[in-house]
């Protein structure tokens, strides 16, 4: 008899993708799509706080040193491939993109997570099907947006209710808002 049906519980199983695992699985979706820059990776990232990376606010936004260390750990081992180019206005850009062995090795993570329930950041248990879907969103959603437009929309979110994944003192808050405020009329005339 199962333990379900004495009345006893059944563990939840679960899966526990490392970060790595998940940025891998961030570039494999939407059809391989590569992110263009390094603020609209970290933007991304910031958004789906499940990644599990801390966050400082720097001058630009949110920057975490853990993400990007984790990118450079993926380029070295030959995954994730970043070139070089010019943007349509002449500013250059970094472009991150998986290499044929990234990729295979993304579409066995992609498969794992998304078949299974996945523990992210030590706490939530998550369908892996909603993970995967949730993060495809951001990055459908916030593919071909300005950087700006991912800064006022991540400053917005902060201003309402401060994430615990961004250390930050009050005086950051304080400063945030200020920021929110006199940015909006010049994003948005």
């Amino acid at each position: 008899m199962s333990a379900s049906l004495r009345g006893g519980r059944m563990p939840i199983r679960y899966v526990r993708p490392t970060k790595e695992e998940l940025l891998l699985v961030l570039l494999a979706l939407d059809n391989y799509r590569p992110i263009k820059g390094v603020l609209r990776l970290q933007f991304m990232c910031f958004m789906y706080h499940y990644f599990g990376f801390k966050f400082v606010f720097g001058p630009c936004g949110p920057y975490s040193l853990e993400l990007m260390e984790s990118l450079q750990r993926l380029i070295s081992e030959g995954l994730v491939k970043v070139y070089v180019s010019l943007d349509s206005g002449g500013s250059v850009v970094k472009t991150f993109s998986l290499t044929d062995r990234g990729r295979r090795v993304a579409a066995a993570a992609l498969d794992r997570i998304r078949s299974n329930n996945v523990l992210l950041e030590g706490v939530v248990v998550r369908r892996g099907s909603d993970v995967v879907s949730e993060m495809e969103a951001i990055k459908r959603t916030y593919y071909d947006k300005p950087p700006t437009f991912m800064l006022l929309r991540i400053l917005r979110m902060i201003k309402d209710e401060w994430p615990y994944w961004v250390e930050a003192d009050e005086r950051i808050r304080d400063h945030v808002e200020d920021v929110v405020e006199e940015m909006v009329p010049y994003l948005y005339g």
